[in-house]
């Protein structure tokens, strides 16, 4: 069923105060990420990152069909000073649906299924807008977008946490604080917009592809984000 739905057509990343230059038909849906104060982190005394993210689609009853966008990082493994480490405790809820062997560790798709050049690229500064096409209008279908910061850690999630313990996110290079996952429903009888929700954070050692809902030990990464829309145009 992949593409049966939306069809990227662009991934623009723009400053806040500036024009939108690109053009849109009727019946487009644009979802926009605004990021929010804690956008970049802090990951060495010269060095701030921007986070890693990626955006799905999901139809009415939860099944997994295609990804709009993700961040080089993810689709590649370009992790620096990874050391073979694929990272799946970055977004584990979006790597494990790219889990075609079977195996309880996801394949990610730079292995098996390498993602377009077309819907990968490196995290955007600013303001985020990815332009979709329906190809389906009449059907209702899930956005869900989610988004990890490397070493972003708290006293929840501490660096120095115990490998295979509760707490362990990864060592020192991991993520900290694990995942958060946002998503939005887009039925087609409603004009919208549309807001993405937070509904909850990813697996913290990338163990299995589920959602948690308790965020209660999330801090500062709760700021990632700003907010995430979809319109209809």
């Amino acid at each position: 069923m992949k593409h049966f739905f939306l069809v990227i057509l662009g991934i623009f990343a723009l400053c806040a105060c500036s024009a939108v230059p690109f053009e849109t038909i009727g019946g487009d849906l644009v979802i926009t990420v605004n990021p929010g104060e804690e956008w970049l982190h802090r990951f060495s005394f010269f060095k701030k990152n921007t986070p890693t993210f990626a955006v799905w689609l999901e139809d009415e009853n939860g099944q997994y069909l295609d990804t709009l966008f993700a961040t080089r990082k993810i689709a590649t493994e370009g992790w620096i000073f990874n050391n073979g480490n694929k990272r799946i405790e970055s977004l584990p809820v979006w790597s494990h649906l790219q889990n075609t062997d079977g195996q309880d560790l996801p394949t990610l798709p730079t292995k098996d299924r390498p993602l377009p050049d077309s819907i990968t690229g490196a995290t955007p500064k600013n303001e985020t807008h990815i332009i979709v096409r329906p190809h389906n209008p009449g059907r209702p279908l899930y956005i869900f977008l989610e988004i990890n910061h490397s070493t972003d850690f708290n006293q929840y999630w501490p660096e120095n946490a115990q490998e295979g313990g509760p707490q362990w996110t990864g060592g020192s290079g991991g993520s900290g604080q694990p995942s958060l996952v946002y998503r939005a429903l887009i039925d087609p009888s409603d004009e919208g917009p549309w807001i993405l929700e937070l509904v909850g954070h990813g697996s913290p050692d990338g163990s299995s592809g589920m959602i948690y809902p308790d965020v209660s030990s999330i801090t500062s990464a709760l700021y990632i984000i700003d907010s995430i829309t979809v319109e209809r145009k």
